[in-house]
């Protein structure tokens, strides 16, 4: 799922359908730090806009592309934080292993 600037809003739930049968809601709480975030973005899309004369639909992207891989901002960030070779799938339940 994509997170589109066009069609959502920082303060609202996102939604996905699961199947046919029922939607499986994905909301989570906006603490002032991913308000924030957001609000970046979207200034920074916003100038993107301007300056190529078109609508960004990305809230993530690439001086208006999107973007395909986060494999070498990965990889540079947890060399940064002193944990290299961390993979993502790594965190997803790393709120339960905290020490």
């Amino acid at each position: 799922m994509t997170f589109r600037s066009s069609t959502q809003k920082p303060d609202r739930k996102l939604r996905t359908t699961r199947n046919s049968s029922g939607i499986v809601d994905l909301s989570f709480p906006l603490i002032p730090e991913l308000r924030a975030l957001l609000e970046r973005r979207q200034t920074i899309t916003r100038r993107c806009e301007r300056a190529q004369g078109r609508i960004i639909a990305h809230v993530f992207h690439r001086y208006g592309r999107p973007i395909k891989t986060l494999r070498r901002a990965w990889r540079t960030a947890c060399k940064e934080a002193g944990r290299p070779g961390l993979l993502l799938d790594d965190l997803r339940r790393s709120e339960d292993n905290q020490h």
